[in-house]
């Protein structure tokens, strides 16, 4: 086939493919209160736990009640404990019987793909060496290829079921598959194992 026919069907397909990206952070936790501080909390605070010590630092603001935080699952605030900004009186919140609660931030919208997809490309890494994963999915069947470094160099496994599969250590990953197509777009839901740390960079390549 010559060159400029060749050129001329690829620009036919303009319309049915999107090249794209996202990031998520694995160590993102959902932190709601019953009680919120009397001035919000920023991107970049640092809430302790006046109680229990334990720290995370906010990544956004959802509501006035509820924060997505960089923290560890396995240091959780203690129920009704006061947290916020340690010395910055009007940034701590005493909170109730119950709260603060903490859970994994598991999903994410992906919109503006401007048609609704039938397979995607996945490729997904950090910046810490030998976490690597490519992967195909169109909701229904999820599979990759993740670098297994980590636990033995210069190896490579398969997932199925999961189409982004980060491996950090023998009990840490963080994996990740569509659970939804829609019109402009795909929902990913995420699962963490274990404690993770970073930001995870998905590049994806969709089909109409």
């Amino acid at each position: 086939m010559p060159t400029q026919d060749f050129k001329g069907t690829l620009n036919g397909w303009a319309n049915d493919i999107k090249i794209g990206s996202f990031t998520v952070n694995t160590a993102s936790m959902l932190l709601t209160l019953d009680a919120a501080p009397a001035t919000a909390w920023e991107v970049g605070d640092t809430i302790t736990g006046q109680t229990s010590g334990h720290t995370g630092v906010i990544i956004s603001k959802v509501t006035d009640l509820t924060y997505v935080i960089n923290k560890t699952i396995a240091d959780p605030f203690h129920d009704g404990e006061v947290i916020g900004v340690t010395g910055v009186v009007e940034k701590l919140a005493d909170q109730g019987t119950g709260y603060p609660t903490e859970t994994l931030v598991t999903t994410k919208a992906i919109t503006g793909v401007g048609f609704k997809p039938s397979n995607i490309i996945f490729i997904g890494t950090t910046t810490s060496v030998g976490e690597f994963s490519i992967g195909f999915d169109n909701a229904s069947d999820n599979y990759c290829v993740f670098d297994y470094y980590n636990d033995t160099p210069n190896t490579y496994g398969v997932q199925v079921g999961k189409s982004i599969y980060i491996f950090e250590a023998a009990g840490r990953s963080f994996s990740g598959k569509v659970s939804f197509l829609d019109s402009n777009g795909f929902t990913m839901t995420f699962t963490k194992a274990g404690e993770n740390a970073g930001v995870l960079n998905v590049y994806y390549l969709a089909f109409r």
